[in-house]
């Protein structure tokens, strides 16, 4: 497996984590991007679809507004 990459924080450039969360009744995944370092900044990202993965919700926090489309 690939080791899935996150760009830094668009509002303040800081480091940030993936979570995975699985809910123990539901069995529902879903991933959640923050920063590692709570303090610094307050955005982050919770992506839930039964059918998102790992590296579907990584590029989606990666995605800029900048970015050209392909």
């Amino acid at each position: 497996m690939s080791e899935i990459k996150l760009k830094p924080c668009p509002f303040c450039g800081g480091e940030v984590i993936m979570m995975r969360l699985e809910s123990l009744e539901t069995g529902f995944v879903s991933y959640y991007v923050s920063h590692s370092d709570i303090f610094n900044c307050a955005y982050e990202i919770r992506q839930q679809s039964a059918s998102q993965t790992m590296q579907e919700a990584a590029d989606k926090w990666n995605r800029r507004a900048d970015d050209e489309e392909t």
